[in-house]
């Protein structure tokens, strides 16, 4: 058998890419996977405002100001490996004012370590690192990951454990 080159124009290419992609949106999702359709009811959520959320969140770090650092609430610098855990509702404040998120783009959900906080952002590869990154400096370990697409659009969320959970206290967990 020889080798077969197969010829491609654009819009073929954009078809199987995008007949792909609704294919493993349609797969039931492994144990342990974020179910972002229940989690996050994009029914709810208007389109225009999908749109306007669908950013590399880079850009949107170097506007806010980053400068290679995370910092924490009141002015204390977190450096890469956090030595406490930031409530959740402290991280999510953190998280929303340096990526410009929206209140929808947030979710708590029980998960084996007690209340996990979720972060759905736009599923652009660097936007993973940086919000993984950042929710690591405010003391949240990544838990588990997921993608959905919805308006022709792949989003992701990522699920987040406390890494020193006597640092939270309950009373400041709140159902976002």
């Amino acid at each position: 058998m020889g080798n077969k080159v197969i010829h491609l124009n654009e819009r073929e290419l954009k078809r199987i890419i995008k007949d792909s992609v609704f294919e493993a949106s349609k797969k039931p999702l492994k144990v342990g996977d974020i179910d972002i359709r229940t989690l996050f009811n994009f029914d709810n959520i208007p389109e225009e405002e999908l749109e306007k959320q669908y950013v590399d969140l880079s850009f949107t770090v170097s506007s806010a100001g980053y400068g290679g650092k995370f910092m924490g609430v009141n002015g204390k610098i977190l450096k890469e490996e956090a030595t406490s855990t930031l409530t959740i509702d402290e991280t999510r404040k953190e998280i929303q004012a340096k990526f410009h998120l929206k209140d929808w783009q947030f979710a708590t959900q029980n998960g084996a370590n007690g209340i996990q906080l979720v972060i759905l952002y736009p599923g652009i590869f660097r936007n993973t690192r940086l919000i993984k990154r950042a929710m690591s400096a405010c003391g949240w370990s990544l838990a588990v990951k997921g993608c959905v697409v919805k308006n022709k659009m792949i989003w992701r969320a990522m699920s987040f454990d406390p890494m020193f959970q006597k640092n939270v206290p309950l009373d400041s967990v709140i159902l976002l």
